[in-house]
Formats: C-alpha cells, structure tokens, sequence
C-alpha cells in the first residue's frame, strides 16, 4: 500500500491510492463539507507558515480508545501536514485497561488506584476531560515512556488535569542519569485553572515520572482525569483522542467536568464517533438517543464555538453475533438530521463499509471481530485510511465549488 506523501506548499493534498474493493467508495464522502472551511482554512495556514499548530479532538467509545483507528489519522494528518505533538493522554494501563501504543505507563508504586469510566456514573468518582478517571489516597506515582517508533515523541509543556488539592503535591519528574534519583527540571507555568496544573521546561522529554506527594493525613482522595503533552517547538497537527469503552451520549453528558476542561486543548475540529452503544441496545429509544445528542452538541458548542465538527454514524454491528441490526441505520440518520440541522459535517460511514449486515463481511475479510461489533488492526486501519480520503478530497475540491 502507497504511503501519503508530503504535500507541496499549493493546496493540493497528496491522497493514498488505496483500493478497497469491498467497500461503497461511490458513497465515500463528507456531507455538508461546507462546515468545515474554517478547518481547512487553517490547514492552508498551516502549510503556509501562517500558524504553527492545527488541534484536531476525535471523541468517542471503544472504536477511538485503542487509538487504532484514531492512531491512523494521526499519522496520515502528520505526514501531510507535520508532527504537531502528541496531546491529550491517559494513564490507561494503570487503569488496568487497553489505550494507545505510542505510549506506555506504569503504576510505579505499591498504590491501589480506583478507576472509573464515564459509563458508569453511579461510582462516585469524578470524571473530566478524558471520559476515564484514576483516584488514589496515598502517594503514587506513575512512569511514562513515549516511544519514538511513531515519529518525534517529544514534549516540554505537560497539563496535569486534577482536581487540584492542597493535601498532595503534584509534579513531573526525570531520573538524573548519574544520580538515578527523580528530579524535575520542570518549572510552573500556569496554576490558576481549579482542574489543571501546567508545567513547562526547556528541553524536549519523552520519559518522566509523574509523582503524586500526600501531604497530611487527609482522607481526602486525589482524582486524575488526564495528561497533556505539547511541543511548543513543533509544527504540525496535534491529534487528540477521547475514547471510552462502552461510552454513550448521555454518559459524556453526566461527567462531571468533561466539558469545563475540553477547552483547554483549543481544538479547530471536533470529531465525534459515537452510537454504537446505544445501536447494539436491545431496545434502542431514538427519542432519547436525539435528545443525548442534541444536548452533547449543545454543550460542545457552548465549550469550543470555534471549532467545526465532524460527526462520524457508527458501524455496522450485529445484535448477540447472530442478527442483523437495524438499528444502526436508525442512529446514523438520527446523527445526519442532527448534522444538517446545526451546520456539521457528517460522514456516513455505516454505507461507505456497505450497510446491514456488513459487518459479517468485513469480519470473513480479516477485518471485523468476532464480536461483530468491532475490528481488527487492519479493520481500523482501512476505515481510517476512508475517513482521511473523504476529508482530503473535501480539501482539495472546496475552491471547485
């Protein structure tokens, strides 16, 4: 398979060649793509040395928490139009759940961390910017390495996302290469928001320690909602990713503070990829999936009026791995509505993989899981490889029309 090319500083993008045979490429396009020229305006910016950063924020459920399918517009974004940095992460293996590969991190101490995703608002934990939430009442710490096997994985400005309190000292830390002791070569940068605390140094990092300190004997617990890792230096797209296994509209609501701190990350694009849980719900209730959903949207622009959105219909899926469900094709029109109604762009995804009963298709392929509701690596990657090439073509033909 061709891999993008870096593209000439016209307004031409470079587009895969790619051929996928099994999918309806005659339907692989973005609806409404008018909404997006503020986004693509900034793309041509970008490329012009008129602006250093585009932020781009994909919010969604199991699909986007595995970063696999988000992992692949990362890389295609990056390669066209530069390595912005790596954004928002979460600590998802010391939540003792499955995250990204680009990074890794470690519960380095003997700490029992509580954990809750926003799937599950009865737990009386809090939950922010991530969807997901860790919550200790002891010391703790937590190591992360940034692999460079995905391009330069560097930063040196990190938001710690807290609910900040003054029984726990919160601080980044390096291990002194002579000493072996942690230490940090971070200065404070900016602590006057109440759920975050900003960190910055002078040289680029990408393995540190991040210590969490109890000061007293308060029982009072310490709440992690996220890490946030720029490179001021670089100049590129950042792509964050928000993904939350079995996550919904409604549980995007209920959280706490998702959208008190979603503005921090500034983004030009929202992308959102949700329905699949409530479309593999044995008795879907489209009036109060819309309701979620207008109320969702609502609130994001509320939060980023800047940014354009892109909403994404769910997949194909089948109900119990034995039926047909038609109640995809219910949630993805709900979405469209909802996309024509207040300017977004939409990308119908469920017709471009082919419809009912697709998925069956895509899993005899090599494609789709066994559960038939999710994919496999390459499955993720071909649906990011589509949703890339609707948008580029988007790009490229916006002055045509």
């Amino acid at each position: 398979m061709a891999i993008d090319s870096i593209v000439s500083m016209d307004s031409t993008v470079s587009i895969s060649d790619d051929h996928f045979s099994f999918v309806n490429n005659d339907l692989n396009f973005i609806t409404n793509e008018k909404a997006l020229q503020s986004f693509f305006q900034k793309l041509d910016e970008l490329k012009r040395g008129k602006r250093n950063k585009v932020v781009i924020v994909h919010i969604g459920d199991s699909h986007i928490q595995a970063d696999n399918f988000t992992g692949v517009m990362r890389k295609q974004f990056q390669q066209q139009f530069g390595n912005g940095g790596r954004g928002l992460y979460f600590p998802y293996r010391t939540a003792k759940t499955n995250g990204p590969f680009d990074i890794k991190d470690v519960n380095s101490c003997v700490c029992n961390w509580k954990t809750k995703r926003c799937c599950f608002p009865d737990i009386p934990i809090p939950i922010g910017v991530s969807g997901i939430t860790l919550q200790t009442n002891s010391n703790a710490n937590i190591d992360f390495c940034l692999s460079q096997n995905y391009g330069d994985n560097f930063f040196d400005r990190i938001t710690i996302f807290c609910d900040k309190k003054f029984a726990y000292t919160i601080e980044p830390q390096i291990k002194e290469p002579v000493t072996n002791l942690f230490v940090s070569p971070f200065r404070l940068e900016y602590a006057a928001d109440p759920y975050s605390l900003t960190y910055s140094t002078d040289k680029p990092i990408d393995n540190f320690r991040l210590s969490i300190e109890k000061n007293d004997t308060t029982s009072e617990a310490f709440n992690l909602f996220g890490i946030y890792l720029q490179n001021t230096k670089a100049k590129g797209v950042e792509y964050n990713m928000i993904g939350v296994n079995g996550a919904q509209f409604m549980h995007y609501n209920q959280a706490d503070y998702f959208f008190e701190q979603l503005p921090a990350l500034q983004p030009d694009l929202v992308i959102v990829s949700l329905g699949t849980n409530e479309a593999i719900s044995q008795k879907l209730d489209a009036s109060s999936l819309e309701g979620e959903a207008n109320n969702f949207f609502t609130k994001i622009n509320d939060v980023c009026p800047n940014a354009a959105v892109l909403v994404t219909s769910p997949p194909d899926t089948y109900l119990m791995r034995r039926y047909k469900n038609n109640h995809t094709a219910i949630v993805s029109g709900i979405e469209k509505q909802i996309c024509l109604k207040n300017n977004y762009a939409f990308w119908d995804f469920y017709n471009v993989m082919g419809g009912l009963g697709s998925a069956m298709k895509w899993r005899k392929l090599g494609l789709g899981n066994y559960d038939l509701v999710h994919f496999l690596s390459k499955g993720y990657e071909v649906q990011g490889k589509l949703l890339y090439r609707a948008l580029m073509n988007s790009y490229n033909n916006r002055k045509t029309h």
